[in-house]
């Protein structure tokens, strides 16, 4: 009873919090542009490092953004942040994020980092103490040395994607050498590609203020999530809210993926039927999801201030403690060889399966093409995550999840891959919600698809041969009432 609450508070959540929010990620959506060298044809912000300030371009220039070095410029960073309004922060200086986020805060600087920066982890523990986290912006920068890695299809692909699927606020480029990829004829077609979806803006605006007010149903529903496991849990998830906002939010995506999973197992043997428990499933990870993404709508998250917490083990949780449970379960009484084998390989697997889940993970460049075909189509790509554990909890689920055997814990455990790929993707908080939505959709359908169909083939094989063993049985009975009949 308790989760079909959770169901009809999703769905209460789904029609408050959804239109509200895809309206406020289609007024934020825009990118605007940034040049190091300009272009003809191509209007946007004209970078300049410290060495510039002297330049009678940046004089002239109303639309600019300086680089500034932390590192190298820290001595005449008070300096640098009066002559201009809008900066760029890179690097480390020998002073607290405290003092820097001050000084900024003193001059009402609108700054930016850089996505993934190598040394941008010290500048974003300055944006943490800003506060006005509304006078800061994300920059989305393809560095020159990466130009050899790319070609102008995939570049582009590369930063549409980072505004379509992240919503950063600005593209930075600047100029690299490669026979593959030519500087102008990237900002150009990048710019093309942003005009025809209508990302493309003129002014840098970050997000200014929250962009939907549904924290209370957010927190009801998660509240309900755990709720239909254990009552206890539910009422310790009001107490760490209560406590810390940001903890209550890992809380609930761990502790919720358990409960949901559990609970949905034990319907799973009264309902029967494959398409609805894994149909359950897929709303189950949405509701949990929307519960988690509606409570992450302020300017600190929306512009990459604040980060959800736990990602990792948000992923990890449930699928370790479904795979040891199931393996630990149907064990003899001493490990053999195989159990250890089986462990080693599940150990490292889930290693694999973490580093594959971060932003620096590493990735084939087969894979790479293989998602830029997906995003060029489907515009939105689905996560390789849930088209591999969808097939997987269908099989489970067909079995009634009583699989047997050493192996007995695997197809579930693979299965809730899914399950929590699709809660993880509303993680994101400056991800807009339609991509979020539709890449989830998109992973059911197509995970869920792979599933059936070799779900029918595996039944149709095993009734083949199950009718071939019959047929053989049969001759071989034959052939003695044969001889007998002679004789």
């Amino acid at each position: 009873m308790i989760f079909f609450l959770f169901l009809i508070f999703a769905a209460l959540l789904f029609v408050d919090y959804v239109p509200e929010r895809i309206d406020s990620d289609r007024r934020t959506a825009e990118a605007a542009l940034i040049l190091e060298e300009p272009v003809d044809g191509v209007e946007g912000y004209t970078l300049f490092s410290s060495v510039d300030l002297a330049d009678a371009d940046f004089q002239k220039s109303e639309r600019r953004v300086l680089l500034i070095d932390l590192k190298k410029d820290w001595k005449e960073l008070e300096r640098l942040v009066k002559e201009n309004q809008v900066v760029i922060l890179t690097g480390i200086p020998p002073k607290t994020p405290e003092e820097v986020a001050q000084l900024l805060d003193e001059n009402q600087v609108l700054s930016g980092y850089i996505e993934f920066d190598e040394r941008g982890a010290f500048v974003q523990e300055v944006m943490k103490h800003r506060k006005y986290p509304s006078l800061v912006f994300r920059v989305h920068l393809l560095k020159p040395k990466e130009y050899p890695n790319y070609d102008l299809d995939s570049a582009v692909i590369r930063y549409i994607r980072a505004v379509r699927e992240r919503k950063v606020d600005a593209l930075l480029f600047m100029e690299g050498k490669s026979e593959t990829l030519d500087y102008s004829q990237l900002v150009k077609s990048v710019k093309a590609e942003l005009e025809k979806e209508k990302l493309l803006g003129e002014e840098i605006v970050p997000v200014l203020y929250d962009v939907a007010n549904s924290k209370i149903l957010a927190r009801t529903t998660g509240f309900f999530a755990i709720a239909s496991w254990n009552p206890f849990l539910a009422i310790g998830y009001l107490i760490v809210l209560l406590i810390s906002s940001t903890l209550s939010l890992t809380y609930l995506a761990v502790v919720g993926e358990i409960a949901l999973f559990v609970v949905i197992i034990r319907l799973s043997s009264r309902i029967r039927s494959v398409f609805i428990t894994v149909l359950l499933f897929f709303l189950a990870s949405l509701g949990l999801g929307l519960a988690i993404n509606a409570q992450m709508t302020s300017p600190a998250y929306q512009n990459g201030i604040e980060l959800f917490r736990g990602v990792k083990l948000s992923l990890i949780a449930l699928p370790a403690i479904i795979f040891f449970l199931g393996f630990f379960r149907r064990r003899e009484k001493k490990l053999n060889i195989t159990d250890m084998l089986l462990l080693v390989l599940a150990v490292l697997a889930g290693i694999y399966y973490l580093l594959r889940s971060g932003n620096y993970s590493f990735v084939l460049s087969v894979e790479r093409t293989l998602r830029d075909i997906l995003d060029k189509y489907l515009v939105v790509r689905p996560r390789f995550k849930e088209l591999i554990g969808y097939p997987f909890l269908i099989f489970a689920a067909n079995t009634g999840f009583t699989n047997t055997g050493k192996l007995g814990a695997v197809l579930p455990t693979l299965g809730s891959v899914a399950f929590v790929s699709v809660v993880n993707t509303f993680c994101h908080a400056t991800a807009p919600l339609w991509t979020i939505l539709l890449r989830s959709v998109y992973g059911f359908i197509f995970g869920s698809a792979i599933g059936f169909v070799f779900l029918f083939i595996s039944k149709f094989s095993k009734k083949r041969l199950s009718e071939s063993s019959e047929e053989i049985e049969d001759e071989l009975n034959e052939v003695p009432s044969k001889k007998s009949k002679k004789t």
